[in-house]
Formats: structure tokens, sequence, C-alpha cells
């Protein structure tokens, strides 16, 4: 719906489209890959997964003000890093798990 979205808004073309979804591709790999471990220890699971959802919330309304692609390709760099909540999330489940001899 996004996509829908902004191709009617802003006019964004398949080049641009493209451009957003590269964008997405490789910040996620730094999130998961980079800033996933050194941030969990730094502040614990629990604020890890609170911060993904902070950074959702400034993501999503970043998409509701947008006035130009600027804006739209910087609101999907930031998301990226709302893909680190979902593996922190099953580290907390798997580590609470009471084992059953």
């Amino acid at each position: 719906l996004l996509v829908y979205y902004l191709e009617e808004q802003l006019d964004f073309t398949n080049k641009d489209v493209a451009t957003m979804f590269l964008i997405i591709g490789i910040m996620g790999m730094m999130a998961q890959a980079i800033v996933l471990k050194p941030l969990n220890e730094w502040i614990g699971e629990r604020l890890v997964v609170a911060l993904c959802f902070f950074i959702g919330a400034v993501d999503n309304t970043m998409y509701g003000i947008a006035t130009n692609k600027g804006t739209i390709f910087a609101a999907v760099a930031l998301s990226a890093f709302t893909g680190m909540a979902f593996p922190t999330i099953s580290a907390i489940k798997s580590n609470n798990v009471v084992r059953v001899c």
C-alpha cells in the first residue's frame, strides 16, 4: 500500500521504488548484523524492543508528514531498525522457557 500511496502522492517512479527497496535491504542487514548485538549488550533486550517500537512510531509519522522523496527515503532507512524487534522478542521468549525434564 505504501508504494501505491507514494506513486500517487509523491510521483514515485519505478526507479524510486527500487531505490527504496535497496535502502530497506542494506539498512536491514546492517541493523541486524552490526547494530543489534552491541545495542542488546548496552541497553538490554527489553529496551531494544521498546526502542524499536519508538523508532517505528517515528518512522510511520515521517511517512504521514512527508512532502518529498528525501523524507520517504530517510523514513525507509529508519524503518530497517524496527526489524530488530522480532529477533529480540524471539530471544526474550526463548530465554524464559521453563525446561520440563
